[in-house]
């Protein structure tokens, strides 16, 4: 397509000359151009938005990071990897467990000015705490969410109400696999924003985009209503363009299945016209795979799905030279302007 563009562009405009078409096995990389005995070097590159435009798509929502929580990220990261008391096994397991029984407590219906607040019957939560050791791994880990400011309890009238510092640490710490995320997010966000890369974390895609150019027939949820139409949508954890290459990075925090293969390969084949990357980056998959580990990743070498394992075992230099390997990015900060 960029061939076609730049061939159309010398044939119309005959003072325009092109050379040093620099290309690769996905695209055309740079070209140079001269006109009026100036060159201009011209690096082709995509941000995640156009390139879904691109393939008549767009995006419904994104997730922002707050940058001012990027301490709290790394100390809820470390603990999803080390937890509270380096005695413990399967950390992963169990940071997931305890923010499963945050997110599933009985949330009352108050009207509440703070929307970071959960409230629950003061009764409830004392059975929870008592609840044999699930009781006790939760009590341990609240008390240490705690002293690390990341939440505070007080109990009033018989509910006890647990507010968390900001939106994002609810989110981390009520979805089990958002810390795994948002980490990844920042290192691929180090990677590529130096080399004028594009990077969003929890994509909702929409598969027709504008309505003005969406799919010739429509259904609908409810008959009776011309306007509710059903829109696909399907959500990537992370979305990287890095000039005209896509990365689909899906972050698996505990157990998952071949359905997960195939909705990465299906995502990513539509929105990449085929040559786009597909990862899945993964904590403790021995743990979570058990005796199916070894059929899913030989799934995943035959459908061109690279997995990183083992990622709570990691530091972030190790992470980001498995993500950089896989993703082809060069090791030096680029020293091009991208247009």
């Amino acid at each position: 397509m960029i061939l076609i563009g730049l061939g159309i562009l010398c044939e119309r405009h005959e003072d325009i000359e092109l050379y040093q078409i620099s290309s690769g096995f996905r695209d055309v990389r740079t070209f140079s151009i001269a006109n009026d005995n100036k060159k201009l070097d011209i690096v082709c590159s995509n941000t995640v938005e156009e390139n879904l435009i691109l393939h008549g798509a767009s995006i419904q929502s994104f997730n922002q990071c707050d940058t001012n929580s990027l301490v709290d990220i790394s100390v809820m990261w470390n603990i999803c990897c080390n937890g509270i008391d380096k005695r413990e096994s399967s950390l992963p397991y169990l940071w997931n467990k305890v923010t499963s029984m945050l997110l599933n407590l009985n949330n009352e219906s108050i009207n509440l000015e703070n929307t970071n607040s959960i409230v629950v019957k003061s009764d409830d939560y004392k059975n929870l705490l008592q609840s044999g050791t699930d009781g006790i791994l939760f009590d341990n880990y609240m008390k240490y969410f705690v002293r690390m400011g990341f939440l505070e309890l007080k109990t009033k009238n018989n509910h006890t109400y647990i507010t968390f510092k900001n939106s994002q640490i609810k989110n981390c710490l009520t979805t089990a696999g958002m810390i795994l995320e948002l980490k990844i997010y920042l290192l691929c966000c180090d990677l590529v924003h130096s080399l004028g890369g594009d990077c969003l974390t929890g994509v909702t895609i929409d598969w027709d985009g504008d309505d003005d150019f969406g799919a010739t027939k429509k259904y609908l949820s409810d008959w009776k209503d011309p306007n509710s139409t059903i829109d696909t949508i399907n959500e990537i954890d992370i979305l990287v363009n890095w000039r005209l290459t896509s990365y689909f990075i899906s972050c698996k925090n505990g157990r998952f299945n071949s359905e997960e293969l195939y909705k990465l390969s299906s995502v990513c084949n539509k929105f990449s016209g085929g040559y786009g990357k597909k990862i899945i980056v993964t904590t403790d998959s021995i743990f979570s795979l058990g005796e199916a580990r070894n059929t899913l990743l030989q799934r995943a070498v035959d459908m061109e799905i690279f997995i990183i394992e083992d990622i709570h075992n990691k530091t972030d230099e190790e992470i980001k030279k498995e993500l950089r390997v896989v993703m082809e990015l060069p090791k030096n900060k680029s020293k091009r302007k991208f247009k």
